[in-house]
């Protein structure tokens, strides 16, 4: 692993139209949580710390969020840290992005054309 410290970094995805901005506020008032709970203060180094937003992928912009940990210690903290972000988020209206699949049918003059020319027969 590491002989002095860890980085761990975690990854979120959320909606489009989500707002960078508060994205960091709530990061940074879970971060201020994490470091004043003793349970993880002590593997903590360095507050948890938004790096914003990393890519914009297909079903939404992916949010990369890091800390510096003791080594070992990493592992409890991710999963703390994932439920804490994951509520606040919640709390906080900012939504999880899920892959969904969008189906859109252009209607034109062709198109319209074509139904009205066989919905006689279709009627028969």
């Amino acid at each position: 692993m590491s002989r002095d410290w860890v980085v761990d970094i975690l990854t979120f995805t959320v909606v489009y139209g989500s707002d960078p901005a508060q994205i960091k506020r709530v990061i940074k008032q879970v971060s201020k949580d994490m470091m004043a709970d003793p349970e993880t203060a002590e593997g903590l180094l360095q507050p948890i710390k938004s790096q914003g937003v990393d890519a914009l992928g297909d079903h939404g912009m992916e949010v990369r969020v890091k800390f510096m940990a003791k080594p070992g210690t990493q592992f409890p903290i991710r999963r703390k840290a994932y439920a804490a972000i994951h509520k606040a988020f919640a709390e906080h209206g900012i939504e999880i992005a899920v892959p969904t699949v969008r189906i859109a049918r252009e209607v034109n003059e062709a198109t319209a054309a074509a139904r009205a020319a066989l919905a006689p027969k279709a009627a028969e």
